[in-house]
């Protein structure tokens, strides 16, 4: 752990990152939080700053799915619209029946809009049906474009469709839901998928690639790239994807092993699109290294912000690494080969 943080270190002082946040689980616990750099200009970064965690959204949404899915309010193979009442696909020449929940998870459900660029702060963010419908600031719309279940096609528009599904099918708001159902039984109190909350003003600034600060963009698609969180809150979570130090179980009574073992389960080959690792589950990345261990987790990319989780279930250990500048997935990249050994 030391040695990493030394390496972070070392990236904020050559100018690879504005600042670094890290956090670290070991035997199925959190063991360290650490920042090096700055939040901004003259504010230097703690473990308490929030950041922008982007994608990583995408696994904290896949949680909320499949506590649906074990409580019989939907199925995972059923067509996604059958439990839509406020917004429809937009017709086209494919069969929509085959874009099921699983496979929306999965990014394997044909969908559009694979990425969100945010709004402006001051900007009133559009209704979840608007923005499914195109109103994303210049993202586009939600549409079925290829066969479901064809390939692997990245969409976190497909993701802000099951933001909807989440607010269907338990009746709360998405954010409210994600407040009750996860981020406080974790004890993740530093965490929000709400554009509004107080957490935004405790934020670190996010920087594009030559360090100069920018606006904190929000998300209209907030399941697919709105969680804002601090980087041990995000091991936190990391550590409730398996067993913990005194026989807690893994999903930590929120989901079910099983359901963890099915969200970690390979669903499609991602050919490596946008730096993402080979293979992907409900909602995760994965990768089996050469050493015959496999990680699973996510990477995040927002504008000014880089975020990279990664979790070696078999051994109990998980790192979080975060950053506040467009120019530092390579030096996240780094510090996780250097974690893996």
């Amino acid at each position: 752990m030391r040695r990493i943080i030394e390496a972070a270190d070392r990236l904020v002082a050559a100018r690879r990152a504005v600042g670094v946040a890290l956090a670290f689980v070991e035997d199925g616990a959190v063991v360290g939080e650490q920042a090096v750099g700055r939040a901004d200009r003259d504010i230097a970064l703690t473990p308490r700053h929030v950041f922008q965690a982007a994608s990583l959204a995408k696994l904290a949404t896949a949680w909320l799915v499949l506590g649906l899915a074990e409580r019989g309010r939907l199925e995972l193979d059923a067509p996604l619209e059958r439990y839509l009442t406020r917004w429809r696909l937009p017709a086209s020449g494919f069969d929509h029946s085959g874009v099921t929940v699983r496979r929306v998870l999965s990014h394997t459900a044909g969908l559009s809009l694979p990425d969100y660029p945010g709004f402006e702060p001051g900007r009133k963010l559009p209704a979840l049906e608007a923005s499914l419908s195109g109103d994303t600031n210049g993202g586009g719309d939600l549409r079925v474009i290829e066969p479901p279940g064809a390939r692997f096609r990245y969409s976190g528009g497909g993701f802000a469709l099951l933001q909807l599904l989440v607010e269907e099918r338990s009746g709360e708001p998405f954010a409210a839901r994600a407040a009750g159902r996860l981020f406080r039984p974790l004890g993740m109190t530093r965490s929000s998928f709400d554009p509004g909350s107080p957490l935004a003003d405790e934020a670190a600034s996010g920087h594009d690639a030559r360090g100069a600060a920018l606006p904190f963009y929000r998300y209209d698609g907030a399941a697919a790239a709105g969680l804002m969180a601090t980087a041990g809150d995000l091991a936190r979570f990391a550590a409730a994807h398996m067993a913990g130090p005194n026989r807690e179980p893994a999903g930590r009574g929120i989901v079910s092993p099983a359901a963890i073992e099915a969200m970690l389960t390979p669903q499609a080959r991602t050919e490596r699109a946008d730096g993402l690792w080979p293979e992907y589950g409900l909602g995760a990345e994965i990768e089996r290294g050469a050493n015959g261990r496999t990680l699973a987790g996510h990477h995040g990319t927002n504008r000014g912000w880089r975020a990279l989780l990664a979790m070696d279930l078999a051994a109990r250990r998980a790192v979080v690494l975060l950053a506040n500048c467009d120019a530092a997935g390579p030096a996240l990249e780094a510090l996780l080969a250097d974690w893996r050994g």
